[in-house]
């Protein structure tokens, strides 16, 4: 995808793999676009994406068609919303 800089590697003591990305370009790659490739790619291996991590903060204007919630934001690491800016 346009200006994403991604990583996966397995975490053995989860016994998962994490895909790291950085989005360079976010309005060319938005992170509800990002997220749902990563899901689709996911399933074509037999496996779940079934939640995010966000590091750092995030414009409002990126959820598109998602909510924090839809991508699973604060499922593995707590999650504030004051980390949602409004741009």
């Amino acid at each position: 995808m346009p200006g994403v800089k991604a990583i996966g590697w397995y975490l053995p003591d989860f016994d998962l793999v994490q895909v790291s990305c950085n989005l360079t370009k976010p309005h060319e790659a938005g992170v509800c676009e990002v997220f749902t490739r990563v899901q689709e790619l996911a399933e074509e291996f037999g496996f779940e994406a079934p939640s995010s991590e966000l590091i750092g903060c995030i414009p409002q204007s990126q959820f598109t068609t998602m909510t924090p919630e839809e991508l699973g934001f604060g499922k593995l690491k707590p999650f504030e919303g004051n980390r949602i800016l409004p741009l």
